[in-house]
């Protein structure tokens, strides 16, 4: 079962997006997330991209810096890019919702180059499904309450 729990935003820049959220909506953000993060795309492979990220503590948002030729962009753009949700146990979820007709359109790797943290489904007519395994949830959560 998946527990929703996010909406990501693709944006130009995680710093100067920050504090114009907490202008208008008053929530705290975490602490950034600059660094490495592995993928697999069907159309690319496995590819280590340079991703910058913060969560905020109230609203459950996600802000991802914008990566053009990637996933991580909203029609070659910024804006609302995916709900999120915990998955307690990621391939079977990933498995079943891809049985279903939402393929998956990238999805975290490990070391050994199997699927890992997370992985995003293309929910047909509407936009993407993100699962994010609920092993990194006590990492994320500190995060965003700006623990490193």
């Amino acid at each position: 079962m998946i527990e929703p729990y996010h909406t990501g935003i693709i944006v130009d820049d995680v710093a100067a997006a920050i504090p114009v959220w907490e202008a208008a909506t008053g929530v705290q953000w975490g602490s950034v997330y600059a660094g490495p993060l592995t993928a697999r795309t069907p159309a690319s492979g496995t590819v280590t991209h340079h991703v910058e990220l913060a969560y905020s503590s109230d609203l459950r948002l996600e802000l991802v810096k914008l990566l053009p030729g990637t996933c991580w962009t909203v029609n070659g753009g910024t804006g609302v890019h995916h709900t999120g949700g915990w998955s307690a146990d990621l391939e079977a979820d990933a498995a079943r919702l891809e049985s279903q007709g939402w393929p998956i359109v990238a999805h975290g790797v490990d070391d050994h180059g199997a699927m890992a943290m997370f992985s995003y489904h293309q929910v047909p007519g509407v936009g993407l499904l993100e699962l994010v395994s609920s092993a990194t949830r006590d990492m994320l959560e500190m995060m965003a309450r700006g623990a490193h």
